[in-house]
């Protein structure tokens, strides 16, 4: 099994300019802001998030395909040198698509606007396979507020099955597994592990092949929709047919405070050590292929630091997985 990451906002401050960490350190720019200053440095230097995937000691990294994102403009010279730079280095790839604006409306209703993100995510699956990535995950989208009826949803999914059929073919084609990832409560979509199962299952019958990645940090979420998670909630993989599953994403929550993605060796949200222990064992048990940990920073002290806190994390993780 690879551990892999999505380095998030971890290398973020290593690309500000040297006026703008001084602006940075004098309260002049917020955590937010700096991700959208450095989006287009850090998220194109594929080669130092190779580098520095070695120098953690994990053999995976997961490109960030967030909008605003450079990969549709990358050269074919760039693409080669990335492609040939990861296996030179014995690191795998994958690609996070957009989640966001037009590849959010992959449900849409509107089959214009559904062709129209169909067609975008194929762009960037292109690209994928160029760069030789071995997997893809997609998100399902979100449901306005006003229509999350019974029959709008039902035809909600209707469209995503649709959608999710045209792309994994399209993705098999580029030898890319393509992952429907659950959404978090804040969606109205697809949030549950039972409606996930749900979709794959659906896309599977049809005869494509699609794989879910089922985040629990994402699920952690229906929290502060006023729902409940069990006691042990790692047992959720369980839920999973082997055959489901590849890839895997992993991070925790904070439910009140709505805190995404902290570390995961602090404890500081749903995922202790006994449960992280606990999930790597249902992992391995169901013969998962890839882990991709997804921790961010939220607070200035916290992005100064963020290549120690990464690195004591993933000690943190290497010791689970000697258990």
């Amino acid at each position: 099994m690879k551990i892999g990451r999505n380095f998030t906002n971890i290398l973020d401050y290593r690309y500000l300019t040297e006026e703008e960490k001084e602006e940075f350190k004098n309260n002049g720019l917020k955590v937010d802001d700096i991700g959208f200053i450095v989006c287009d440095r850090m998220k194109r230097d594929i080669k130092f998030q190779i580098d520095f995937a070695k120098e953690i000691g994990i053999s995976h990294i997961e490109l960030d395909g967030a909008v605003p994102n450079p990969f549709l403009d990358f050269t074919e010279d760039e693409i080669i040198m990335i492609k040939e730079y990861a296996v030179k280095n014995k690191i795998s790839l994958s690609l996070h698509l957009p989640y966001t604006f037009v590849g959010s409306a992959v449900a849409c209703l509107q089959e214009e606007d559904r062709e129209m993100a169909v067609a975008l995510h194929k762009r960037y699956l292109n690209f994928a396979g160029k760069i030789g990535c071995i997997s893809a995950v997609l998100h399902p989208g979100g449901v306005p507020f006003y229509q999350t009826s019974e029959l709008y949803l039902k035809e909600y999914k209707n469209a995503l099955i649709k959608s999710l059929c045209e792309l994994a073919n399209f993705a098999s084609s580029k030898n890319i597994k393509l992952h429907l990832e659950n959404e978090t409560v804040f969606h109205n979509f697809v949030f549950n592990p039972e409606d996930l199962l749900e979709v794959v299952e659906k896309v599977r019958e049809k005869g494509c092949e699609i794989y879910l990645n089922f985040d629990i940090g994402h699920w952690f979420t229906v929290i502060d929709g006023g729902f409940s998670v069990p006691e042990n909630p790692e047992n959720v993989i369980e839920k999973f047919p082997e055959e489901f599953l590849f890839e895997l994403h992993l991070n925790d929550y904070i439910p009140v405070k709505k805190i995404f993605h902290p570390a995961l060796h602090r404890g500081e949200g749903l995922l202790k050590r006994e449960n992280l222990k606990r999930y790597f064992q249902i992992v391995k048990k169901k013969k998962v292929k890839l882990v991709v940990i997804e921790t961010a920073v939220r607070s200035a002290e916290e992005i100064l630091n963020a290549e120690v806190i990464i690195k004591e994390e993933q000690n943190f993780i290497n010791e689970l997985l000697k258990v």
